[in-house]
């Protein structure tokens, strides 16, 4: 059995709770939240930041090696931060199908 289900459930879930945010707040909200955070904010930003990175380097090497563009992920991965990693491993961690979806 894959984990594709896991990856899906957590890529609609997570999708929904960023849509919903960007429905009842807006980006001013995101600004003053992180001006205000304080040391722990900084902290767990800075290692969000490092995950991210982490990711968008397994990213790049796993698509090359499925002769796979890691660009449309990347870019995702940039813009909503896990959203592109989960959506990356909904389309491409199939081991039945040599990782190609």
């Amino acid at each position: 059995m894959t984990t594709k289900w896991l990856w899906t459930s957590m890529f609609a879930g997570f999708a929904a709770l960023n849509l919903y945010v960007l429905v009842v707040s807006d980006l001013s909200a995101l600004w003053a939240y992180l001006g205000g955070i304080g040391p722990w904010g900084t902290l767990l930003g800075i290692d969000l930041l490092c995950a991210l990175m982490i990711g968008a380097v397994w990213i790049t090497r796993d698509a090359r090696t499925k002769g796979l563009s890691s660009w449309p992920y990347l870019v995702l991965t940039v813009a909503t931060g896990s959203l592109g990693l989960l959506l990356y491993l909904v389309r491409h961690d199939d081991p039945r199908s040599g990782g190609r979806a």
